[in-house]
């Protein structure tokens, strides 16, 4: 070997030597995941997940669900009637039961707040939102599910 070669050849190797670990970290660093643990009790943890407008006056996990995947929880806090009807207008399209389950439980609670407002317009049209409620929790009982769409 020349003497040029073996300089490269010990330069190469320098550089391979700091490469690496800076390599290394930062692949691992890349990898971990912003996601964290909390110890909660056994009661806790049960209330947590069977959260529901019922008991809680808050939506449950599968409603939530279905408002992140077309991005709407800020909407609803904002104007929950708007998310009403596009989620209606939605589930005409999209047969996916979780829209009817979760429009049940918007209705519902939308209807809630509005029975418990000052206004007697409000108190009137929460009946509304009781029965579009109801008509929505039947389709979701009663409107058989196509195969493609189910959980077995």
């Amino acid at each position: 070997m020349t003497e040029g070669k073996s300089r490269r050849l010990g330069s190469l190797r320098v550089v391979i030597l700091w490469l690496t670990p800076l390599l290394l970290s930062c692949f691992l660093a890349g990898c971990s995941i912003p996601i964290g643990v909390t110890r909660v009790t056994s009661s806790t943890s049960y209330h947590q997940s069977t959260v529901n407008p019922l008991g809680e006056g808050v939506l449950s996990n599968s409603a939530t669900t279905v408002l992140q995947r077309y991005d709407l929880r800020q909407t609803y806090a904002a104007d929950p009637v708007k998310v009403i009807r596009f989620l209606s207008e939605t589930a005409v399209k999209d047969e996916r039961r979780d829209l009817l389950y979760a429009l049940a439980e918007l209705g519902y609670l939308h209807g809630e707040r509005l029975r418990g407002s000052n206004s007697w317009e409000n108190v009137a049209l929460a009946k509304d939102y009781f029965l579009l409620s109801a008509v929505y929790a039947y389709f979701y009982l009663e409107v058989p599910q196509r195969p493609e769409h189910r959980r077995d």
